[in-house]
């Protein structure tokens, strides 16, 4: 029997990796930057979450698709479920909801958490600061 030093063993093991990084319960999630007591805006946005690949969007009555990204700590995605969990409310994947928060005209994601993936159509993005009245 021949052995192998520890270090090859690792290099095995991250050559063997799929390159993903990060929690994937957060996937597709973008996270931004907030802490307890930050403020947020509170206009409403409603529509269907929908997921596409990476990336969530709101698809509005009027037809527009708005990229929406979360508050650090406070959102998690369920792949298994295909689901939403934010501030206590579930919203499945193409399910009416809506959601607390603004525009933002920024498109420098490289401090955020957990920017938005590639691919993502950024044109429009909605920062979320909690969720809007029930939907049914």
């Amino acid at each position: 029997m021949r052995w192998l030093p520890a270090g090859a063993v690792v290099a095995i093991l991250i050559g063997c990796s799929d390159g993903s990084q990060g929690d994937d319960s957060r996937d597709p999630l973008a996270l931004y930057p907030w802490r307890s007591g930050d403020a947020t805006m509170d206009a409403l946005i409603g529509g269907v979450l929908e997921r596409d690949g990476r990336c969530l969007y709101i698809a509005t009555a009027s037809g527009d698709r708005v990229f929406v990204a979360f508050p650090e700590t406070r959102a998690t995605w369920d792949e298994r479920e295909a689901a939403l969990f934010f501030d206590g409310r579930r919203v499945d994947d193409g399910k009416p909801t809506t959601l607390s928060g603004g525009f933002t005209q920024e498109r420098d994601f490289g401090g955020w958490p957990s920017p938005p993936a590639e691919g993502c159509d950024v044109s429009n993005v909605w920062l979320t600061g909690g969720p809007g009245p029930v939907v049914e």
